[in-house]
């Protein structure tokens, strides 16, 4: 895609300029004594030679700076172009020029000379892009660009690559499946890619998600992997689900539990479309969450093996197995030695609340907490630790949801999940409808917490104090500064301090709902419901009133529905979901570092959906840019926001859902998986 950043106005050149003449006057000069005819002669040539250097240097300062007063996102311009003329409108001034003709001419040419109101120079971009999914800000906040306009640029012109690159025919898919991963598509594929066709699935060949589950198992021979299969019959919160084309049957201590009978109706559903000799047995967890991560060292290891054609030995397993293998205890004993985990002592202690400013550009790396090690002091799905917290270990499970190196199969979590043509009218608004330029949340007080780290840094504590503060202290909050990126309305930014209080006054509708929950004992809860201040819980439809939702724990059940509200959704998580490869960059280029399987850049956030880190530290620089910044009396400069680019992303999020997101789309999910 072509740069947003405004193109040059193309200027038609005037007429030559010719001086007035008197009438009457001789249009020669005379003729030199003893010549022929007069030569012709231009009067007071140094003014005209004058006016034409200022006309040049008028048209080059007009082409150099441009005629806008922001960069332009070409696929957005003409939104932004409309909201401006609706401002205009509702505030009864009648818009005039634009600056896009002759007076955008003169007033962007004067202004460049430093006579008048004109676009400064455009800005650069300073900013890196780092493997670890972030970028840092460049600190020339004079120069430097605001880096959320070239995030939204890359990830449409990602995107549309990911849609115009999918296979056409059966004979594609297959060479595109070899190219990825160096072996041929397993038996059924063909059956597999007419479902697809048959039920309009638009992505067919980036089902890297799976392949980065499946992959380490090829490391197992067949005898081992069905002898681990049964292992997990006996674990807790477990099913057994036979699948065949007849029928689908359920079996286990959880065999009548509503996630896994809600799979197996899915699964009933394309049974027709497997091939008729098809048969296979599954064993699934309807647990939250995975529990097993794969070590660095087991799964570095199982990679040599397939490129090797070679199958681990029991004794080898068991060595990797083993929790004193090394001298690093807990969930980092799966990380590298050399990794940000275990570089630094005490790395879950690190903060990114000082300079540089940092955003999120690949969402896929975040999740690694190796590379993020402050998520096990941020997250509280890390808060419980000990010696074996992070057994490597290959264990074939379903699971609901999983850390983003867990071992385990990620499966479509089907439990509130609702087409987009099933949703009431009134969860479904358009941005117009949208009464509340706010971010809005509603949660319960789950998503873990225990006592060996202070309940009060789980995510979503952290999230309630940070914009509510502590019952009964609110006004603490006035004291408290914080550094926000503030869009300057020529393609830039600047740094101002503004008060916590005012600032979620002005962008923030969030908190917990209810009462406490998931407490270790009686005393913890009541020292929960002494700190917290739990409103209501509100009905969705309240919810879709607001432009800005916030969604964000573990698997989200809510996830699809705020994409089809029609609000911008972002997101705070560190757990990939089945479709993880479609909106993010693929995991398999970030962690299996095996070139013949890795996969081409997919689509970024900030096309579907804005990221949102662990720390929060980047929520009131993602609201400032596109609600607009906080003037010193409290109200929000909407002139300065980017109100068009939030729409864009609230249609892109809905529009995801209905092409994507249906229920046909996860049953060629599950339908793919059940094949590999």
């Amino acid at each position: 895609m072509a740069s947003r950043r405004a193109s040059a106005q193309y200027i038609p050149k005037s007429p030559l300029f010719r001086p007035h003449m008197a009438p009457g006057l001789p249009t020669t000069a005379p003729s030199a004594p003893g010549g022929g005819g007069g030569i012709p002669r231009i009067r007071r040539p140094r003014k005209i030679l004058f006016v034409v250097l200022f006309l040049t240097v008028i048209y080059y300062f007009s082409l150099r700076h441009g005629l806008g007063s922001e960069r332009a996102i070409e696929h957005l311009e003409s939104l932004r172009r409309q909201q401006q003329y609706q401002k205009l409108q509702q505030s009864g001034v009648k818009p005039v020029g634009g600056g896009r003709g002759a007076s955008g001419l003169w007033h962007g040419a004067l202004g460049s000379l430093g006579w008048g109101p004109a676009k400064d120079k455009p800005k650069a971009l300073r900013h890196e892009f780092k493997k670890n999914g972030l970028v840092v800000v460049g600190q020339d906040t004079v120069d430097t660009e605001h880096p959320i306009y070239d995030l939204v640029d890359k990830a449409r012109a990602k995107f549309d690559n990911l849609l115009s690159r999918q296979s056409k025919t059966l004979a594609e898919a297959v060479t595109e499946y070899k190219r990825r991963y160096g072996m041929p598509p397993p038996k059924g594929f063909d059956a597999w890619w007419k479902f697809v066709l048959e039920n309009d699935v638009k992505i067919v060949d980036d089902f890297d998600r799976i392949m980065s589950d499946i992959y380490p198992y090829h490391a197992l021979s067949p005898q081992m992997f069905r002898s681990r299969v049964n292992d997990q019959r006996t674990r807790d919160f477990t099913y057994m689900m036979n699948i065949t084309y007849d029928e689908v049957t359920l079996a286990g201590d959880r065999g009548d539990a509503s996630r896994p009978v809600s799979l197996k109706a899915m699964i009933d559903g394309f049974r027709y479309a497997l091939p008729e000799d098809f048969e296979t047995e599954i064993v699934g967890s309807d647990h939250d969450l995975g529990a097993v991560i794969l070590g660095w060292d087991q799964k570095e290891r199982a990679h040599e093996l397939i490129e090797d054609g070679e199958y681990f030995t029991e004794a080898e397993l068991k060595e990797l197995q083993n929790v004193h293998r090394t001298e690093i205890a807990g969930w980092f004993s799966a990380c590298r030695p050399t990794s940000p985990a275990n570089l630094v002592p005490n790395a879950q202690n690190a903060s990114d609340a000082g300079p540089p400013k940092t955003f999120i550009h690949n969402h896929s790396p975040t999740m690694d907490f190796c590379e993020h090690p402050s998520l096990k002091r941020l997250h509280g799905a890390m808060s419980l630790d000990y010696l074996d917290r992070s057994p490597s270990e290959l264990r074939p499970l379903f699971v609901l949801s999983k850390y983003i190196t867990d071992s385990e199969f990620l499966q479509t979590a089907i439990q509130g999940f609702k087409n987009y043509t099933d949703l009431k009218p009134t969860d479904t608004l358009s941005w117009e409808d949208k009464t509340q330029s706010k971010l809005f949340w509603r949660g319960s007080s789950t998503g873990g917490f225990d006592k060996k780290i202070p309940w009060e840094w789980s995510h979503r504590m952290r999230l309630h104090f940070l914009i509510n503060g502590e019952k009964g202290k609110e006004e603490e909050m006035k004291k408290d500064l914080k550094p926000v990126m503030v869009p300057d309305g020529k393609d830039g930014f600047t740094i101002q301090e503004v008060d916590r209080f005012t600032l979620n006054q002005a962008y923030m509708d969030v908190g917990l709902a209810g009462k406490p929950m998931q407490c270790q004992s009686n005393n913890l809860c009541e020292d929960i419901e002494a700190k917290i201040q739990f409103s209501p819980y509100v009905p969705p439809d309240t919810g879709a009133r607001y432009k800005y939702a916030l969604d964000g724990n573990g698997w989200s059940q809510r996830y699809a529905r705020l994409l089809s509200s029609g609000s911008v959704v972002l997101k705070m998580t560190m757990f990939p979901e089945w479709y993880q490869d479609w909106i993010s960059e693929s995991y398999m280029r970030y962690a299996l570092q095996v070139s013949r399987i890795l996969n081409p850049s997919l689509s970024a956030p900030w096309l579907h959906y804005i990221p949102v880190k662990a720390s929060y530290e980047d929520l009131y620089d993602i609201m400032a840019f596109f609600a607009g910044p906080v003037r010193p009396d409290g109200s929000i400069d909407e002139s300065l926001g980017h109100d068009y680019l939030a729409k864009e992303i609230a249609e892109n999020g809905r529009e995801f859902v209905k092409e994507h997101w249906r229920w046909e789309v996860m049953q060629a999910y599950m339908f793919r998986l059940l094949l590999e």
